[in-house]
Protein backbone atom coordinates (compact mmCIF):
# COMPACT_ATOMS: atom_id res chain seq x y z
CA UNK A 1 0.00 0.00 0.00
CA UNK A 2 1.30 3.10 -0.91
CA UNK A 3 2.25 5.56 2.34
CA UNK A 4 -0.45 8.46 2.19
CA UNK A 5 1.24 11.85 1.79
CA UNK A 6 -0.08 15.63 2.12
CA UNK A 7 -0.80 15.19 -1.30
CA UNK A 8 -3.38 12.53 -1.14
CA UNK A 9 -5.35 14.84 1.75
CA UNK A 10 -6.31 18.04 -0.60
CA UNK A 11 -10.32 17.88 1.53
CA UNK A 12 -11.48 20.99 3.44
CA UNK A 13 -12.28 19.37 7.03
CA UNK A 14 -15.92 20.48 7.97
CA UNK A 15 -15.44 23.57 10.58
CA UNK A 16 -17.66 22.15 12.87
CA UNK A 17 -16.26 19.26 13.38
CA UNK A 18 -13.20 18.01 15.92
CA UNK A 19 -10.72 18.26 13.17
CA UNK A 20 -12.02 21.06 11.51
CA UNK A 21 -11.74 22.87 14.66
CA UNK A 22 -8.75 21.75 15.58
CA UNK A 23 -7.45 23.15 12.15
CA UNK A 24 -8.83 26.58 12.09
CA UNK A 25 -7.57 27.51 15.66
CA UNK A 26 -3.72 26.28 14.45
CA UNK A 27 -4.74 28.66 10.93
CA UNK A 28 -5.39 31.59 13.10
CA UNK A 29 -2.54 30.86 15.70
CA UNK A 30 0.00 32.82 13.42
CA UNK A 31 2.32 29.84 14.08
CA UNK A 32 3.99 28.36 10.90
CA UNK A 33 2.46 25.88 9.32
CA UNK A 34 5.53 23.77 7.34
CA UNK A 35 8.43 25.47 7.01
CA UNK A 36 9.41 26.74 3.73
CA UNK A 37 12.34 27.59 1.78
CA UNK A 38 12.92 31.32 1.45
CA UNK A 39 11.39 32.56 -2.35
CA UNK A 40 8.59 29.68 -2.13
CA UNK A 41 5.39 30.76 -2.47
CA UNK A 42 2.90 30.87 0.70
CA UNK A 43 0.78 27.50 1.04
CA UNK A 44 -2.78 27.92 0.25
CA UNK A 45 -5.32 27.24 3.13
CA UNK A 46 -6.26 23.59 1.24
CA UNK A 47 -2.74 22.81 1.13
CA UNK A 48 -1.98 24.05 4.77
CA UNK A 49 -5.06 22.10 5.89
CA UNK A 50 -3.60 19.07 3.76
CA UNK A 51 -0.35 19.18 5.56
CA UNK A 52 -1.97 19.42 9.28
CA UNK A 53 -4.52 16.69 8.42
CA UNK A 54 -0.65 15.03 7.28
CA UNK A 55 0.23 15.92 10.77
CA UNK A 56 -2.65 14.84 12.39
CA UNK A 57 -1.54 11.10 12.35
CA UNK A 58 1.83 11.90 14.08
CA UNK A 59 -0.39 13.38 16.89
CA UNK A 60 2.73 13.66 19.22
CA UNK A 61 4.46 15.61 16.54
CA UNK A 62 1.22 18.00 16.29
CA UNK A 63 0.44 18.06 19.80
CA UNK A 64 4.56 19.48 20.51
CA UNK A 65 4.30 21.82 17.58
CA UNK A 66 0.66 23.04 17.93
CA UNK A 67 -0.56 21.81 21.32
CA UNK A 68 -0.68 25.33 22.95
CA UNK A 69 -2.62 27.14 20.67
CA UNK A 70 -5.50 24.31 21.91
CA UNK A 71 -7.77 24.40 24.74
CA UNK A 72 -9.46 21.28 26.86
CA UNK A 73 -12.06 21.24 23.95
CA UNK A 74 -9.49 20.16 21.16
CA UNK A 75 -7.03 18.21 24.17
CA UNK A 76 -9.91 16.34 24.79
CA UNK A 77 -9.64 15.01 20.86
CA UNK A 78 -6.55 13.14 21.86
CA UNK A 79 -7.14 12.11 25.31
CA UNK A 80 -8.63 8.26 23.48
CA UNK A 81 -4.85 7.79 22.41
CA UNK A 82 -2.92 5.02 24.13
CA UNK A 83 0.25 6.36 22.70
CA UNK A 84 2.69 7.08 25.54
CA UNK A 85 4.00 10.66 24.22
CA UNK A 86 0.33 11.99 23.63
CA UNK A 87 -0.89 10.76 26.68
CA UNK A 88 1.92 12.70 28.02
CA UNK A 89 1.43 16.16 25.97
CA UNK A 90 -2.23 15.70 26.41
CA UNK A 91 -1.42 15.61 30.89
CA UNK A 92 1.27 18.24 30.25
CA UNK A 93 -0.65 21.16 28.04
CA UNK A 94 -3.93 20.30 30.07
CA UNK A 95 -1.90 21.44 32.82
CA UNK A 96 -0.48 24.69 31.04
CA UNK A 97 -4.12 25.75 30.73
CA UNK A 98 -4.10 26.26 34.30
CA UNK A 99 -3.19 30.38 34.49
CA UNK A 100 -0.89 29.69 37.94
CA UNK A 101 0.38 26.20 36.68
CA UNK A 102 1.69 28.47 33.18
CA UNK A 103 2.81 30.95 35.09
CA UNK A 104 4.97 28.98 36.96
CA UNK A 105 6.00 26.67 34.07
CA UNK A 106 7.09 29.85 32.30
CA UNK A 107 9.24 30.97 35.70
CA UNK A 108 10.99 27.87 35.69
CA UNK A 109 11.69 27.55 32.23
CA UNK A 110 13.02 31.34 32.10
CA UNK A 111 15.62 30.20 35.11
CA UNK A 112 16.80 27.14 33.27
CA UNK A 113 17.50 29.51 30.40
CA UNK A 114 19.17 32.58 32.99
CA UNK A 115 21.65 29.40 34.03
CA UNK A 116 22.74 28.56 30.52
CA UNK A 117 23.37 32.24 29.76
CA UNK A 118 25.24 32.56 32.72
CA UNK A 119 27.29 29.39 32.16
CA UNK A 120 27.63 29.60 28.36
CA UNK A 121 27.32 32.79 27.80
CA UNK A 122 28.49 36.76 28.62
CA UNK A 123 24.84 37.87 28.67
CA UNK A 124 25.39 38.46 32.21
CA UNK A 125 28.94 39.96 32.52
CA UNK A 126 29.21 43.43 34.05
CA UNK A 127 29.79 44.68 30.76
CA UNK A 128 27.14 43.15 28.68
CA UNK A 129 24.37 44.27 31.91
CA UNK A 130 26.01 47.63 31.93
CA UNK A 131 24.83 48.22 27.90
CA UNK A 132 21.46 46.93 28.59
CA UNK A 133 20.46 49.14 31.93
CA UNK A 134 23.58 51.91 32.25
CA UNK A 135 21.54 54.23 34.72
CA UNK A 136 21.73 50.63 36.96
CA UNK A 137 24.55 49.96 36.63
CA UNK A 138 25.54 53.81 37.71
CA UNK A 139 23.50 53.00 40.57
CA UNK A 140 24.70 49.60 41.94
CA UNK A 141 28.11 49.84 40.76
CA UNK A 142 29.54 52.82 38.73
CA UNK A 143 29.06 55.08 41.43
CA UNK A 144 31.98 53.13 43.71
CA UNK A 145 34.42 53.40 41.14
CA UNK A 146 37.18 56.40 40.27
CA UNK A 147 37.27 57.61 36.75
CA UNK A 148 40.82 56.05 35.96
CA UNK A 149 38.11 51.92 37.26
CA UNK A 150 35.56 53.56 34.80
CA UNK A 151 37.77 54.08 31.78
CA UNK A 152 39.39 51.22 32.28
CA UNK A 153 35.64 48.89 32.15
CA UNK A 154 34.86 50.97 29.22
CA UNK A 155 37.70 49.46 27.02
CA UNK A 156 40.87 50.30 28.70
CA UNK A 157 44.15 51.53 26.27
CA UNK A 158 42.47 52.35 22.58
CA UNK A 159 45.86 52.11 21.71
CA UNK A 160 46.62 48.16 21.92
CA UNK A 161 43.03 47.71 19.98
CA UNK A 162 42.45 46.86 16.45
CA UNK A 163 40.57 48.83 14.45
CA UNK A 164 37.34 46.47 14.64
CA UNK A 165 37.93 46.65 18.23
CA UNK A 166 37.88 49.98 18.98
CA UNK A 167 34.83 50.29 16.52
CA UNK A 168 32.54 48.17 18.86
CA UNK A 169 33.90 49.50 21.86
CA UNK A 170 32.98 52.79 21.04
CA UNK A 171 29.73 51.61 19.31
CA UNK A 172 28.82 49.95 22.65
CA UNK A 173 29.82 52.95 24.76
CA UNK A 174 27.66 55.37 22.49
CA UNK A 175 24.87 52.82 23.01
CA UNK A 176 25.23 52.87 27.03
CA UNK A 177 25.24 56.63 26.91
CA UNK A 178 21.91 57.02 24.79
CA UNK A 179 20.44 54.13 26.96
CA UNK A 180 21.67 56.26 30.38
CA UNK A 181 20.58 59.25 28.72
CA UNK A 182 16.82 58.26 28.09
CA UNK A 183 16.55 56.43 31.68
CA UNK A 184 17.61 59.85 33.15
CA UNK A 185 15.25 61.48 31.37
CA UNK A 186 12.45 59.32 32.44
CA UNK A 187 13.84 59.33 36.27
CA UNK A 188 13.54 63.30 36.29
CA UNK A 189 10.06 63.76 35.46
CA UNK A 190 9.52 62.35 38.81
CA UNK A 191 12.48 63.11 41.00
CA UNK A 192 14.10 66.65 41.39
CA UNK A 193 17.41 67.55 40.64
CA UNK A 194 20.17 67.75 43.51
CA UNK A 195 22.13 70.62 43.86
CA UNK A 196 24.84 69.78 41.37
CA UNK A 197 27.76 71.25 43.64
CA UNK A 198 26.70 68.91 46.77
CA UNK A 199 26.24 66.08 44.25
CA UNK A 200 29.70 66.18 43.27
CA UNK A 201 31.08 66.63 46.48
CA UNK A 202 28.85 63.20 48.16
CA UNK A 203 30.13 61.50 44.99
CA UNK A 204 34.03 62.07 45.56
CA UNK A 205 33.29 61.39 49.03
CA UNK A 206 31.15 58.11 48.29
CA UNK A 207 34.31 56.68 46.19
CA UNK A 208 36.57 57.48 48.75
CA UNK A 209 35.26 55.97 51.68
CA UNK A 210 34.07 52.44 49.85
CA UNK A 211 35.41 49.87 50.84
CA UNK A 212 36.35 46.60 48.36
CA UNK A 213 33.72 44.50 50.67
CA UNK A 214 31.11 47.08 49.80
CA UNK A 215 32.24 47.18 46.09
CA UNK A 216 31.97 43.41 45.38
CA UNK A 217 28.67 43.35 47.07
CA UNK A 218 26.82 46.24 45.41
CA UNK A 219 28.08 44.54 42.40
CA UNK A 220 26.81 41.24 43.33
CA UNK A 221 23.03 42.98 44.46
CA UNK A 222 23.92 44.47 40.64
CA UNK A 223 23.76 40.81 39.37
CA UNK A 224 20.63 40.02 41.33
CA UNK A 225 18.72 43.26 40.27
CA UNK A 226 19.47 41.97 36.66
CA UNK A 227 18.56 38.97 37.12
CA UNK A 228 15.14 39.43 38.36
CA UNK A 229 14.63 41.82 35.58
CA UNK A 230 15.12 38.84 33.03
CA UNK A 231 12.98 36.50 34.90
CA UNK A 232 10.27 39.29 34.69
CA UNK A 233 10.47 39.51 30.70
CA UNK A 234 11.86 42.95 30.71
CA UNK A 235 14.67 42.78 28.88
CA UNK A 236 14.03 44.89 25.59
CA UNK A 237 15.03 43.34 22.21
CA UNK A 238 15.06 39.67 24.17
CA UNK A 239 12.81 37.26 22.62
CA UNK A 240 10.79 35.30 25.65
CA UNK A 241 8.80 33.50 23.49
CA UNK A 242 11.68 31.45 22.29
CA UNK A 243 12.02 30.08 25.92
CA UNK A 244 8.49 30.00 27.17
CA UNK A 245 7.09 27.74 24.70
CA UNK A 246 10.53 25.40 24.81
CA UNK A 247 9.89 22.28 26.53
CA UNK A 248 14.14 21.91 26.08
CA UNK A 249 14.24 24.43 29.42
CA UNK A 250 12.10 22.68 31.58
CA UNK A 251 14.24 20.85 33.92
CA UNK A 252 15.70 17.17 34.67
CA UNK A 253 13.19 17.29 37.62
CA UNK A 254 10.12 19.01 36.44
CA UNK A 255 10.53 16.60 33.11
CA UNK A 256 10.73 13.32 35.14
CA UNK A 257 7.23 14.12 37.73
CA UNK A 258 5.70 14.73 34.39
CA UNK A 259 6.50 11.74 32.82
CA UNK A 260 6.14 9.88 36.13
CA UNK A 261 1.92 11.72 36.63
CA UNK A 262 1.74 10.67 32.68
CA UNK A 263 2.48 6.89 33.18
CA UNK A 264 0.64 6.77 36.45
CA UNK A 265 -2.44 8.27 35.04
CA UNK A 266 -2.31 6.03 32.06
CA UNK A 267 -4.55 2.72 31.59
CA UNK A 268 -2.49 0.25 33.87
CA UNK A 269 -0.05 -2.69 31.78
CA UNK A 270 -1.47 -6.04 30.93
CA UNK A 271 0.10 -7.44 33.98
CA UNK A 272 -1.95 -5.51 36.82
CA UNK A 273 -5.16 -6.87 34.88
CA UNK A 274 -5.33 -10.10 36.18
CA UNK A 275 -4.58 -10.30 39.96
CA UNK A 276 -3.21 -13.27 39.71
CA UNK A 277 -0.29 -12.09 37.48
CA UNK A 278 2.89 -10.25 39.30
CA UNK A 279 4.94 -7.15 37.63
CA UNK A 280 7.51 -8.92 35.33
CA UNK A 281 10.93 -9.22 37.31
CA UNK A 282 13.65 -7.46 35.90
CA UNK A 283 15.93 -8.67 38.70
CA UNK A 284 17.55 -11.32 37.07
CA UNK A 285 17.99 -8.97 33.76
CA UNK A 286 19.59 -6.21 36.13
CA UNK A 287 21.65 -9.28 37.54
CA UNK A 288 22.65 -10.59 33.62
CA UNK A 289 23.71 -6.85 32.75
CA UNK A 290 25.91 -6.22 35.30
CA UNK A 291 27.43 -9.65 33.99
Amino acid sequence: MAEATPATRSKIEPPGSPRGRIFQKVLGSGLTIKPQQKGEPDLSEEEKVSYLSFLLEKPGVFLMRFGRVLDQTDLAFFSGSSDYEVQFRVRHLASDLVPENRRQRTSNRRYQCMKELMEKTDYFSQDEMRTRNPLLFQQYVGQYMTEEELAEFDGGRTSDMTLSSFIMTRMRLDERRERERQQREREEEVVEEEDSSSGEESERERVEDASEETKKEMRREFLQAMQLSFLRGEDAGFDYSSVDHDELYDSVETQQQDGEDAYFDAEEPEWCTDGKQSPPDTHEEDMDAER
